[in-house]
């Protein structure tokens, strides 16, 4: 039996390939009867077959992986060329009708212009956040921290000229005293100051 399907692929051995006359080692006596059979034709010593038949069901498919001429050992759909497109000859519209691509591809497909210029934007790399009009200075362009409660923003001159790190003045007050405009809250109104 070996003899006449000697040059047949691991593909087909292991049972990789579809169909049932492809299926041959999916049991373990169909491989025991691979193994067999190799063994009688004088591919596999008797020192081989004993350290092949030691193993678990996984690691024999590996040894008889191996055996193959490196030419007949099938390669992993990843590492093979890709066969053209896939998508050659139908419209766009009847494949996203069909559920075969998704809304993006669908675009990608009908406006590659809008899909160069989609991956030129991301491959750019992200702009810096812009600089806004400081709540307590009002110098132009120069504010990007915001305040906890509003969307107005203080730059790190006013932030450090106002508000000090010992606690007594907190940044928390940034909204009662530049966003509100009610000023410096008297001592009574802050929150207390929680002692370690």
């Amino acid at each position: 039996m070996w003899q006449e399907t000697a040059h047949d692929s691991i593909a087909e051995a292991l049972g990789l390939k579809g169909g049932a006359e492809d299926v041959k080692l999916k049991t373990r006596g169909q491989v025991m009867t691979y193994l067999s059979n190799r063994y009688l034709a004088g591919d596999v010593p008797m020192h081989a077959m004993r350290r092949i038949l030691a193993k678990k069901r996984p690691d024999i498919n590996k040894e008889i992986y191996v055996m193959l001429p490196k030419e007949e050992q099938p390669k992993h759909e990843y590492l093979l060329p890709e066969h053209g497109d896939p998508f050659k000859g139908k419209s766009p519209e009847d494949l996203y009708r069909q559920g075969t691509i998704n809304i993006q591809t669908y675009d990608d497909m009908k406006y590659p212009e809008r899909k160069a210029e989609r991956e030129r934007r991301e491959k750019d790399y992200p702009t810096a956040e812009r600089m806004y009009r400081c709540v307590a200075c009002r110098g132009e362009d120069k504010a990007n921290i915001k305040c906890m409660h509003c969307k107005k923003r203080i730059c790190r001159e006013c932030l450090a000229r106002y508000f000090d790190t010992d606690g007594l003045d907190p940044f928390l007050t940034l909204h009662h005293r530049f966003c509100l405009r009610f000023g410096r809250p008297t001592r009574h109104l802050l929150p207390p100051i929680a002692s370690l």
